[in-house]
């Protein structure tokens, strides 16, 4: 895998297909997968949207055509929307053999998705569409025809596609927001402030991290109960969204604690939004408690920080803020 180890993205798509269609190494072409890696393809047999599944329908297709795939790119296109994400789009001629009969697939479109991985460009997603097929002497020759009559292929997926893509979203949803506020949820934040230290460190920008708690957020659930502390939650959540960019990442870190995750952006102006926030909160009556108050942990991003050390400066400035009293910013430097 040295050769995608560059971080380059041209260079780490022109590997895969090389390993997946001349070389056949089920082995290796794992090691370009992501763990979240998903495949879209034109038929039922060609869905699959976890990485086990999709793992499983590589090497079926590998150990079903072994031999190599003489292949010729017709066209390629790249783009980076962020530094971290790639999309590679390209239309291949191929030509292989099943059960020694000839197939070729012209003007076959196959677009990728790809992330970097501790300097290291992975595939997430795959979507392949199928042109006609040309079989024999350029006789039309649809490929689910060849896959049942020679039985080469099993059928994977059984549902309807659009119910596997509602699933499939639902599941994305699940995955990654917070089932009560509908904030991203822990994990996110976690892979979020990473690619931020990242960024951070390689192109020298500012990042910071507001962490806030609602204040003596116990004795709601105590005095009215759960369900109208999760109300509370809910409309805390939204106070936060409603007070924020679109650039920044909000999250549910855990109970009554949230963090905000604040991109190109310098202490002095974290500080300015967590009072905002602040005073926002103060002056809200919020549904059947009235008025709350909520204290706030700023930080930003130093040279060398990591996770844990960035985590454990804006955990101390929260803390600060409770002990000196609640309802008050503290930064930590």
């Amino acid at each position: 895998m040295s050769d995608i180890e560059t971080g380059d993205l041209e260079q780490a798509f022109l590997s895969y297909l090389r390993v997946y269609f001349k070389e056949r190494n089920f082995e290796e072409v794992k090691q370009f997968f992501s763990r979240r890696f998903s495949v879209f393809g034109t038929g039922l047999d060609e869905v699959s949207f976890k990485l086990d599944a999709s793992i499983s329908l590589f090497e079926r297709d590998i150990s079903q055509v072994p031999d190599p795939i003489d292949y010729e790119i017709l066209s390629m296109h790249i783009q980076k929307p962020f530094d971290n994400v790639g999309i590679v789009a390209c239309v291949l001629n191929l030509k292989f053999y099943i059960l020694k009969e000839e197939v070729r697939l012209n003007g076959l479109r196959y677009s990728t998705v790809w992330i970097l991985n501790q300097n290291r460009w992975q595939m997430e997603h795959k979507h392949i569409s199928l042109p006609t097929v040309e079989h024999g002497e350029d006789e039309a020759y649809p490929v689910k025809e060849i896959e049942e009559r020679n039985a080469v292929l099993e059928r994977l997926v059984n549902e309807k596609t659009e119910e596997l893509r509602s699933l499939n979203i639902e599941l994305n949803k699940l995955a990654v927001t917070d089932k009560l506020t509908s904030l991203y949820n822990r994990r996110v934040l976690e892979e979020t402030i990473y690619m931020e230290l990242e960024r951070s460190k390689r192109y020298i920008r500012p990042f910071s991290i507001i962490m806030l708690d609602i204040d003596h957020f116990k004795e709601v659930n105590d005095t009215f109960g759960h369900l109208v502390g999760d109300k509370i939650l809910l409309q805390f959540a939204n106070i936060i969204l409603e007070n924020t960019r679109n650039t920044d990442v909000c999250g549910r870190w855990g109970g009554e604690e949230f963090l905000i995750i604040c991109p190109e952006t310098e202490l002095e102006r974290a500080m300015h939004m967590a009072n905002k926030i602040r005073q926002v909160v103060e002056n809200f009556i919020f549904e059947i408690i009235g008025h709350k108050t909520a204290s706030f942990g700023v930080t930003s991003y130093k040279e060398h920080d990591s996770i844990e050390s960035i985590l454990e400066r804006v955990d101390k400035a929260l803390y600060r803020a409770k002990k000196e009293g609640r309802n008050r910013v503290i930064m930590s430097e």
